[in-house]
């Protein structure tokens, strides 16, 4: 018989369907528990996904146009003091990493772990940087679109429009803020 520790690594794996169908007539109540977990589990893994592929619907309008797109927001607007940072990514119809949502919504661990994996798999990625010296002369929301141009700027790629949170760049490709 099949330890509940070895039906546990197993959920954690990807088990199979004669599996799951196994286990779910075991009478034990840990196998049990455990089942209802990996459900519940696939269903919000399931959400997320469709989320996922519901926020990429701009990006996939333009891959089969055979457009390039870059995403660009901005992080430090709140903020009393520091400076403004905003980033600009390019991702193609590889990008897989349903978890990338609001950042504010991420504990800083997850953050970090995202942020490495989407400079993994992003096509291209800048950031632009506006202190806080220059957010006193200019205004906060002026700095934070200086520092989306700064991003748009340090693209290795070139790109066909943009993807904006909220705001306009300065630049004369066509915009979607969102």
């Amino acid at each position: 018989m099949t330890t509940i520790n070895q039906i546990k690594a197993r959920l954690a794996a990807e088990p199979t369907e004669t599996e799951l169908a196994s286990w779910s007539q075991d009478s034990r109540l840990g196998v049990q528990k455990l089942l209802t977990s990996y459900h519940k589990q696939q269903l919000k893994l399931e959400a997320q996904r469709m989320a996922f592929e519901k926020r990429l619907v701009f990006e996939r309008a333009a891959w089969r146009q055979g457009t390039v797109l870059a995403g660009i927001d901005e992080v430090g607007r709140g903020p009393l003091a520091g400076p403004v940072v905003a980033a600009a990514v390019v991702i193609n119809e590889h990008f897989d990493l349903i978890e990338v949502h609001d950042s504010k919504q991420l504990s800083e661990p997850k953050r970090r772990d995202l942020a490495a994996k989407i400079k993994q798999q992003a096509v291209a990625y800048a950031y632009g940087v506006v202190d806080a010296g220059t957010i006193d002369d200019i205004n906060i929301y002026e700095a934070a679109r200086v520092a989306m141009k700064q991003a748009l700027a340090g693209l290795a790629v070139p790109v066909d429009g943009l993807l904006v949170d909220a705001m306009v760049v300065d630049s004369p490709l066509p915009q979607e803020k969102l």
